[in-house]
């Protein structure tokens, strides 16, 4: 008698049985034709060589970590994260075992023992990142894969991109990379989209279409259909996002200020119109000390920038031409109106980004409620604010005087 294991990785194979009571279940051990076995020790054995060198994989991993991190900080290309893994030993010896004819030297064969994954924004960006990627490694074209060339109309799946790299001929002799010389690892570039899309695909387990039961194909392909459209959407807005803050930057530039407030147009104003920068000077030569903008965080500079719209609409400016105004009529004398208390924390030395001096000098000059100041300062700056508040009314009414 004759029986056929097929093994999906190994191919076919064909091993001769005794007789028929060989195939009795009672008879049948986990290891009868010997061949699991002899595959296991075969796979444990890799496994213990991989273990003894998976630190100069970890190291590896560390370095392009480092590497590609600074590429991409260069490259200007704003990414939502970068990740790295050294393949665990339980993870290669299981591929081993099940894959193990495909390698002749595991060690060599395999090229996912160091993975990087990057994810980005947007669509275009994962172009931007392959471009950079293939210009600083060897790339096996061979092996990598951009999965949007494969995608047919009705494809069930995600677009990525799949690169397996080496280090370039340029960096292979150099003394801190000539130990990794040779060795292969994978990149995978994709949106957040892409990799939410693969986070649920690997959780219903479905490889290809034709595994999905009929009821079900209709409803996951309208979904993969939603989740790329969302892509095309969101890159959509990014370039028209792009194109209303030029026409911005044009028209403040060219003095016109009747255009609405919002982030978009707050940007461009603080950006181009050279009254910031005499407005920076006055805060500072008054003893209100301005934090080194350079060293701000884009996260940070987000974030100041908001809480200074969330003080304008708070006391209702709701256009360029009402913040122009308050920068050139008010902004002077509420820089004016500092208390004791206020001067002490300038001799301190302590310094607030522009924004915040801003959003302050605001309240001072138009007044808040305490709630509406809640949602910009802490709780704990109202008493200082209130005394300057009453020292910028002792100075209006001076002035009217």
């Amino acid at each position: 008698m004759r029986v056929i294991v097929t093994d999906p990785a190994d191919g076919e194979g064909v091993f001769e049985v005794a007789n028929e009571a060989s195939m009795d279940p009672e008879n049948l051990g986990s290891d009868t034709f010997g061949f699991e076995g002899e595959r296991s020790r075969h796979a444990e054995d890799w496994g213990e060589k991989y273990r003894l060198a998976r630190g100069q994989y970890e190291s590896f991993k560390l370095r392009l970590e480092a590497l590609i991190t600074d590429l991409i900080r260069r490259s200007e290309v704003d990414i939502i994260q970068l990740d790295t893994r050294t393949k665990e030993v339980a993870s290669f010896v299981e591929k081993v075992q099940r894959k193990g004819q495909r390698y002749s030297n595991p060690l060599d064969d395999m090229t996912d023992l160091v993975g990087v994954r990057v994810i980005t924004h947007y669509v275009e960006d994962v172009a931007l990142i392959g471009k950079l990627i293939e210009r600083e490694f060897r790339i096996d074209a061979e092996n990598s894969i951009n999965k949007s060339h494969l995608l047919d109309p009705d494809r069930f799946g995600y677009v990525s991109v799949h690169f397996v790299a080496s280090i370039s001929e340029a960096r292979e002799d150099l003394p801190e990379w000539k130990p990794y010389k040779g060795i292969r690892f994978e990149i995978q570039v994709r949106t957040a989209l892409q990799h939410a899309w693969a986070a649920v695909n690997h959780k219903l387990d479905y490889k290809s279409s034709r595994e999905i039961p009929s009821e079900l194909r209709r409803r996951l392909f309208r979904l993969s259909a939603l989740f790329e459209l969302a892509d095309e959407q969101l890159s959509g807005i990014r370039r028209e996002s792009s194109r209303i803050s030029s026409e911005y930057a044009a028209g403040i530039q060219g003095g016109n200020f009747d255009l609405p407030l919002n982030k978009l147009s707050l940007d461009a104003y603080l950006k181009y119109h050279p009254t910031v920068a005499a407005a920076r000077a006055a805060m500072e030569s008054s003893g209100h000390l301005l934090s080194d903008e350079s060293a701000l965080s884009d996260e940070q500079r987000e974030l100041v920038r908001h809480r200074l719209l969330i003080a304008l609409r708070a006391v209702s400016i709701d256009s360029l031409y009402g913040f122009d105004s308050f920068i050139r009529e008010e902004l002077p004398l509420s820089l004016k109106a500092v208390s004791s208390e206020r001067r002490e924390s300038s001799k301190a030395g302590i310094s607030a980004a522009f924004e915040v001096r801003l959003s302050s000098r605001l309240f001072v000059a138009r007044g808040v409620a305490k709630e509406a100041f809640r949602k910009v300062f802490s709780e704990d700056s109202w008493d200082k604010y209130e005394l300057d508040r009453e020292k910028y009314l002792e100075l209006v009414e001076a002035v009217r005087g």
